[in-house]
């Protein structure tokens, strides 16, 4: 996601500027299945918790018939204008120096990540394999209807939420 950022004359010191922008680039946005949301509630049905299965899902699994169905990237990059002016509002108050509006705008960019992601699993245009007649048999117990892909208990897609966290120095 490319972001830019102007900077004009004001009455804000250099040094409130500069520290704003040292604020900003310790945290980062992470959008996903968070450890503390990992844990599936049906869990004694299925050995794998949600943060894995939206792995198995995103790649797909050859092995076990498994198409791929990508969720996060798809669904960020496709509204990446949205989600970059949160970003871009981050920055902006940066280069600005009001430090106290860096997190807010970052929490925004971060919720709209979540929404957009939990979003995409009903999007038309995901283009997304359907499910295979066994699959929607077993969804729908044979009573028919619709059993649409990744989406049985809606843990998963539930279990997708966002952090803004702080950035370990290495990793800066």
């Amino acid at each position: 996601m490319k972001i830019t950022a102007s900077a004009k004359k004001n009455n804000v010191s250099y040094r409130a500027v500069t520290d704003a922008i040292a604020f900003l680039k310790k945290y980062e946005v992470c959008i996903g299945v968070p450890e503390n949301a990992a844990e599936r509630k049906d869990s004694k049905d299925t050995p794998v918790n949600n943060a894995e299965l939206l792995f198995i899902h995103t790649n797909g699994s050859p092995v076990n018939n498994i198409p791929p169905r990508p969720v996060l990237e798809p669904a960020i990059k496709q509204n990446n204008i949205r989600v970059s002016a949160n970003m871009k509002k981050a920055v902006d108050a940066a280069v600005e120096g009001k430090r106290k509006d860096i997190l807010p705008s970052l929490e925004m960019a971060g919720l709209d990540g979540q929404n957009l992601a939990r979003k995409y699993f009903t999007d038309s245009t995901n283009r997304w394999k359907q499910n295979a007649p066994a699959t929607v048999e077993k969804k729908t117990k044979g009573k028919g209807g619709i059993a649409r892909p990744l989406i049985d208990t809606d843990e998963m897609r539930k279990s997708i939420t966002y952090v803004v966290r702080e950035v370990e120095n290495d990793r800066r």
